[in-house]
């Protein structure tokens, strides 16, 4: 049996380790990527299941990554999990979900929520 893959792109090293140790403990192969171009490359190579991303991260807006995952017909179809601070503006969340967004997670949050997240969202397809 093959390990979903999960792409996640953030520029927080905490998350990421925090994150990666959930996922692959849960079963998980977690890739990384810093910014939102090179999360755009990785998903080129990798293919993932399912993209976790924060949606400051530097370089690209989480907006504007999202709106370029949804215009490429090869990787439209990929669930997004967005990792927002808990005080979103009611217009950010809005434009999130009109882009396509498949389900946000709100900082901080437990171990056990993000796997839960990843779970639904990939069954979710």
């Amino acid at each position: 049996m093959n390990m979903p893959t999960i792409l996640h792109i953030n520029n927080n090293f905490e998350v990421i380790n925090s994150a990666r140790n959930a996922l692959q403990h849960a079963g998980y192969k977690v890739v990384e990527a810093y910014t939102g171009y090179s999360g755009l490359e990785a998903i080129k190579d990798v293919r993932p299941d399912a993209v976790l991303i924060e949606m400051d991260v530097t370089d690209m807006d989480g907006l504007q990554f999202i709106q370029a995952l949804r215009a490429n017909a090869d990787t439209a179809v990929i669930p997004v999990l967005a990792l927002t601070p808990r005080a979103q503006s009611i217009n950010r969340l809005m434009a999130m979900q009109t882009v396509g967004i498949d389900d946000m997670l709100t900082k901080p949050f437990t171990p056990q929520e993000l796997v839960e997240g990843v779970r639904k969202a990939i069954q979710g397809r």
